[in-house]
């Protein structure tokens, strides 16, 4: 026996959840935590019907659909070829014409991977974030008003997030992991020590490498000083979607249980404006 939100259910309702959504049970459970099993020992006994009674079925109660886009074909696709540019720039590393190869990348790719995610990345995850948000919202107040059933409801927002929603961020997602992967090898042959910040290899004396790593971040800020500066209203506009889409990320990569959860997007529209 289980229960979820005070609700009791049986072991083979759950199972018919799964089918629906098609997904084990065990990722059923994994992904709803608050659904506890209890021990069928300490339950009462419920009293038995009369002959001829109807028995009305205990519905599964109201899961929302929190499917996590971070393990998408295209994503896992990426990670192939983020592990093909370690091994490809750690063996160009042990050449002087790949040394001087990766040398003048190093700020290339950097800048290519802060303007993807900048332009492309975070603002699809504010487009996801706002649409799921909203999708949300109406779909519960439909609920409310007997439009349509609970059922329904979830029904709805596994199919949008299913059909759309996750594989726009599967893709955006997987592209910035690629250009991250590039970056990050680039990174660890080109640094000493390439977790460390340039502060910290400044005061050990690391002058190359702390100004490097400076040089480094100035270059990944020209996306928003670009937007910034030639973008008027619509660049202060782009600055704040992505900013407030990075946001929602890093919220709902921790717990996927809050996409399209309002008080989460409106914490990272908060954020958004703060940056």
């Amino acid at each position: 026996m289980f229960e979820y939100n005070g609700v009791q259910l049986t072991l083979e309702e759950l199972q018919g959840e799964a089918s629906r959504r098609n997904i084990s049970l065990e990722e059923l459970l994994k992904n709803n935590p608050e659904v506890k099993q209890i021990d069928p020992v300490e339950q009462d006994f419920q009293t038995p019907t009369t002959p001829g009674a109807v028995v009305e079925e205990t519905a599964a109660p109201d899961m929302v659909s929190n499917s996590d886009p971070g393990s998408g074909e295209f994503q896992n696709k990426a990670k192939i070829v983020g592990a093909a540019f370690n091994t490809l720039i750690g063996a160009a590393d042990k050449t002087s014409i790949g040394k001087g190869i990766i040398k003048k990348a190093q700020f290339p790719v950097s800048l290519a991977k802060s303007g993807y995610e900048f332009f492309a990345e975070n603002l699809s995850e504010a487009f996801v974030g706002a649409t799921e948000t909203l999708l949300n919202i109406r779909s519960q107040q439909l609920v409310e008003s007997d439009k349509i059933t609970k059922e329904q409801r979830d029904q709805l927002l596994d199919a949008s997030a299913e059909e759309f929603f996750d594989p726009i961020l599967d893709f955006t997602r997987g592209a910035g992991d690629v250009l991250r992967s590039a970056d990050q090898a680039i990174n660890e042959v080109s640094y000493e020590d390439a977790s460390t910040t340039a502060t910290e290899d400044l005061l050990s004396g690391k002058i190359k490498d702390g100004s490097l790593k400076i040089a480094d971040g100035v270059v990944e800020a020209i996306p928003s000083v670009v937007a910034a500066i030639y973008g008027g209203p619509i660049g202060y506009a782009t600055i704040f979607s992505s900013a407030s889409g990075g946001a929602y990320k890093s919220k709902i990569e921790v717990n996927s249980d809050k996409r399209g959860d309002a008080g989460t997007f409106a914490t990272a529209l908060t954020q958004g404006g703060v940056e």
